[in-house]
């Protein structure tokens, strides 16, 4: 990941909220996200998440849906 890659993260995750949603990154690496730090990279107003499933539990939270594992 250099600074490019992860301007677009910044820009799209800006986009979703000017269509009255919400980005939520998930399954960030730590290497990757080590590379995010020392770029410099804010992610402060971006949700993430270590997992998938975290990040569906949080959007489904927001919703006020309750998943269940048959």
């Amino acid at each position: 990941m250099d600074t490019l890659v992860a301007t677009h993260l910044l820009k799209t995750a800006a986009a979703v909220r000017l269509l009255g949603a919400e980005a939520v990154i998930t399954g960030i690496r730590p290497e990757v996200a080590q590379t995010i730090v020392h770029l410099g990279v804010d992610l402060g107003d971006v949700i993430t998440r270590a997992t998938m499933a975290e990040g569906l539990s949080y959007g489904f939270g927001k919703l006020g849906i309750k998943a269940v594992q048959e």
